[in-house]
């Protein structure tokens, strides 16, 4: 009887009943999470991750589309190989490498990776050119064995993060492709351990001739939108001064053999920049992920300062979970005002958050305006339970 008393008592506690809200959410999140996970649920779950995919602060990219405040690069070179013949793939990536090396680029990366089969045409040229040339990074793919190995070769890890479908972060450490490249260039400040957020400064790209005005007239008239030449432009120009002292990243936009290289889905991901917000498309090359994550890397003025990670701020998190729960849970006010309530708290809360952005500092809102709602319902469903142990556990009177 003291032990039912006693549960009664706390049960009567207001810390209690918001403790116990909380707790029950978390095992309601876990077992939604377990259930969705089953083979049996592949639907559900694919609606799952797409809204564990959205995030309100993508919003960023759509807002500043016209009055960017930070412009892409202009260390890097993008080349499309998507232009060379697959058959003498090899060869002609040799001799590319070799063209952009002598006008004298200080850094080729190459987002290739290539198979241990000698047979392949070209496979001795493009081996002896990489092999020799320190000027070049290649690609390292982890999850991948069968890897041509180049002698003498400098190898950065291309393994990009899906949260769960779209990239908006880059591996930390000195290891990635980034880093390696970015080293080589002679970046002045440390790189970061941990994965850090893109900030997509050239969330697009497109074909253009390889000369100097066509790239001038692309940069005026598309803010943010950065050229890709294609190879055999670069193989055969007759002035490529251009590539003097910069990064070259070769790598697969498309293939010319289609009307229009972006249809080419081949090594394209889903990344915050992109029109849909939902169900997003692969649409970004990952050469170009990489280019973005360099360019954070070199130009520390771009790079998001994520206060959202903070230990503070976390703290915070919770804090606000909680004020927001005591009034779910005892104010009582009712469904209607509850939404007004949490639409008053978010958009404002949205607004301060896409206006820091602009200034590169990062707080994550994630799909807040969705949690918020979820919390509403569940205090509205497990209410009665919470009563009925009130009741099942309060002292019968004599």
């Amino acid at each position: 009887m003291k032990f039912k008393a006693g549960l009664y008592w706390l049960f009567n506690k207001r810390f209690f009943k918001l403790l116990f809200f909380y707790v029950l959410m978390l095992l309601f999140g876990w077992v939604l999470h377990l259930a969705l996970s089953l083979d049996v649920m592949n639907v559900p779950r694919l609606e799952l991750d797409a809204a564990n995919d959205l995030s309100l602060n993508d919003l960023h990219y759509k807002i500043n589309a016209q009055t960017r405040k930070h412009a892409p690069g202009t260390d890097i070179i993008l080349i499309n190989s998507g232009d060379l013949d697959p058959l003498t793939f090899r060869q002609e990536l040799a001799d590319l490498v070799k063209v952009v090396s002598l006008y004298d680029a200080k850094v080729i990366g190459i987002d290739h990776t290539f198979s241990r089969d000698q047979r392949i045409m070209g496979t001795a040229a493009l081996v002896q050119e990489l092999s020799e040339n320190n000027k070049v990074v290649l690609a390292l793919n982890t999850q991948g064995k069968d890897h041509l190995q180049i002698r003498n070769a400098t190898y950065g890890t291309v393994n990009l993060i899906q949260e769960p479908q779209t990239v908006r972060r880059y591996e930390g450490g000195s290891r990635t492709f980034a880093a390696q490249i970015a080293k080589k260039f002679g970046l002045k400040h440390e790189i970061p351990d941990d994965p850090y957020l893109i900030n997509y400064v050239a969330p697009d790209y497109q074909p253009t001739a390889f000369n100097v005005q066509s790239v001038n007239e692309l940069a005026f008239s598309e803010p943010g939108i950065v050229p890709v030449f294609n190879a055999r432009e670069v193989m055969n120009a007759t002035d490529a001064s251009m590539l003097k002292g910069k990064i070259v990243l070769i790598g697969h936009f498309g293939s010319t053999a289609l009307r229009d290289i972006k249809n080419d889905l081949e090594d394209k991901f889903s990344v915050p920049s992109d029109e849909n917000m939902i169900f997003r498309s692969p649409s970004m090359p990952g050469v170009l992920i990489h280019a973005n994550a360099i360019d954070n890397l070199l130009r520390k003025e771009v790079r998001f300062t994520e206060v959202s990670a903070t230990w503070w701020f976390k703290c915070l998190g919770v804090l606000f979970v909680f004020a927001y729960l005591y009034f779910l849970v005892f104010v009582e006010a009712g469904k209607v005002v509850n939404i007004l309530l949490m639409l008053g708290l978010s958009l404002p809360a949205l607004f301060v958050v896409l206006y820091l952005m602009q200034y590169n500092w990062y707080i994550e809102m994630g799909s807040t305006l969705l949690q918020l709602l979820v919390f509403e319902e569940m205090v509205e469903i497990f209410s009665p339970l919470y009563r009925w142990i009130q009741h099942k556990l309060k002292p019968t009177e004599l």
